[in-house]
């Protein structure tokens, strides 16, 4: 056989078990979704699709970050509150998993002290939420659209759990291009149905480009400024996004 003949091969069982990866997933959540609606009493959290990631990842904790056209990021899905604030973490201080799995393009994890070592502010930073381990994957087909973050409170990653991330990661952007034509306007990120409890911060964006006008500094400066003030306030950035655009708050 020849080696075209073993690479067409070797590609079409590359799709067949993304198609078969994507299947699982949405198979997964519409079983989640059954037995909420089967419930009786009072009615826990609806699930949500980043539920069905985490579970199929064996992790506890999940998000997935997607980017804008300008390559900022535009939406986060986090399974919990724990992934939620990492993931915080990572947008105050600029340092991370995401931030680094995206840059480089390959799979970055980290865990126990290898954790402080690698992020010497968001390592220290994320034990202090209970995060001992972290792996974070970029999405990359057709082209980088972000990554996806899986957090332990055990300080290892197992070798299951870090084949099922890449897994994972490879099937995303397949359940995602469903969606690939529908943007919404200005940001740049696919609609997407699965995805529907996605935080989309846009209050950020618009301070920031408050604090430009304000502070008459660049739309990067101006989120550097954003990102300094909710760590030195102990604060999420979205309070302190809020604070500007209520005219209540002024960075310089």
């Amino acid at each position: 056989m020849s080696q075209a003949c073993l690479r067409a091969a070797a590609l079409q069982r590359q799709v067949q078990a993304r198609h078969l990866a994507s299947a699982a997933l949405q198979d997964q959540y519409a079983d989640r979704l059954c037995a909420w609606l089967g419930r009786e009493g009072e009615p826990e959290r609806r699930p949500v699709f980043i539920d069905a990631v985490a579970a199929a990842i064996g992790m506890p904790s999940a998000t997935v970050i997607l980017l804008g056209t300008q390559r900022g990021q535009a939406l986060v899905a986090a399974s919990d509150a724990t992934a939620r604030a990492a993931y915080d973490l990572e947008f105050v201080l600029g340092e991370g998993p995401a931030h680094l799995a995206i840059a480089d393009g390959r799979t970055v994890q980290a865990a126990g002290m290898a954790l402080g070592d690698r992020w010497p502010q968001y390592g220290p930073a994320a034990v202090r939420l209970g995060v001992r381990a972290v792996i974070a994957v970029p999405l990359q087909p057709p082209a980088r659209l972000g990554a996806m973050c899986a957090y332990d409170s055990r300080p290892s990653i197992s070798e299951e759990a870090a084949m099922a991330v890449g897994v994972i990661a490879d099937a995303l952007p397949l359940t995602l291009s469903r969606a690939e034509d529908d943007r919404q306007p200005g940001g740049g990120v696919p609609a997407l149905p699965l995805f529907g409890e996605a935080d989309v911060p846009a209050v950020v964006h618009q301070a920031a480009g408050m604090v430009s006008q304000q502070c008459g500094c660049g739309i990067a400066d101006a989120l550097a400024l954003l990102r300094a003030r909710a760590f030195s306030a102990g604060r999420p950035a979205e309070e302190i996004a809020a604070d500007v655009l209520r005219g209540e708050l002024r960075l310089c």
